[in-house]
């Protein structure tokens, strides 16, 4: 018997677009054990936010880290739940830093998972690197429908609801 010739499926033909090619880097700093969740949920996560290919690095750190860093570059003297610092747009380039003392703070004191924070942190990280800001209410506006609405394709509710 004859085997078919193998055809390449056209992604659009299947309802499904086709997905940015990802080069991703999990590091973890000083007093960080390991990654919070699998590399493979990660990925999802950041796969969801990305628009184009991209090579990123996301590193999770404690507080006097992101405090530091959040001081140099920002001149906020605190710890804070993710730092992106983008290298490149097009194509993307990027270093995301994620907190996880704060992320755990705050998830508590919001009444979030660990998990559906972490995920949205990770998803708003990825759309700092692609150039995506809140520095205005416009921009805020149109941030947090995008994050709403990929956080939605895992099942997590909207972050900014419930918010003062």
């Amino acid at each position: 018997m004859k085997l078919p010739r193998a055809t390449e499926v056209n992604p659009e033909a299947t309802g499904r677009p086709r997905r940015p090619a990802l080069a991703l880097t999990l590091q973890c700093g000083d007093g960080i054990d390991g990654a919070p969740f699998a590399h493979a949920q990660i990925r999802r996560w950041v796969l969801a936010a990305l628009t184009a290919p991209a090579t990123l690095t996301l590193r999770f750190i404690e507080r006097e880290e992101s405090r530091r860093l959040n001081c140099e570059y920002r001149g906020q003297d605190h710890a804070t739940n993710v730092l992106t610092f983008g290298y490149s747009v097009d194509p993307t380039i990027a270093d995301v830093l994620i907190c996880v003392p704060v992320v755990v703070d705050e998830a508590a004191a919001q009444g979030k998972t660990f998990k559906d924070h972490l995920a949205h942190l990770v998803v708003h990280g990825v759309l700092h690197a692609q150039g995506w800001d809140h520095i205005n209410d416009a921009q805020a506006h149109a941030m947090e429908g995008l994050e709403t609405q990929i956080l939605a394709r895992f099942r997590i509710q909207n972050p900014y609801q419930n918010q003062i």
